[in-house]
């Protein structure tokens, strides 16, 4: 029981590493964003962006949209950035979902 205690305790720090990185990259992409849309220096960019970044939904899509217009990346590049995180996560609540209910 101890090792599967240890191996949860070590993909809870894994998502929680991964939930931090993707919200640095939000926080940029927006901050890139609220410069070019609206011209904001860098002080206020960084205001903007740790208001919006870690806003689940919101700062998603203001990331989406910041890699898009902020940093010229296409939108597939944009949406797999900041989406990949969602769709690990529904995978896995599935896989676990269908394999409790076999149990």
């Amino acid at each position: 029981m101890g090792g599967f205690q240890a191996k949860g305790l070590a993909f809870g720090g894994l998502v929680k590493l991964i939930y931090f990185l993707v919200g640095v990259l939000q926080f940029a992409a927006i901050m890139s964003a609220a410069h070019v849309w609206w011209g904001l220096g860098t002080i206020w960019s960084i205001v903007v962006a740790a208001i919006l970044a870690y806003i689940p939904f919101v700062g998603t899509v203001a990331g989406i949209l910041g890699a898009h217009s902020g940093w010229g990346w296409d939108w597939p590049a944009s949406l797999l950035l900041f989406l990949w995180p969602y769709v690990l996560v529904l995978a896995l609540a599935l896989v676990g979902s269908s394999a409790r209910s076999r149990s």
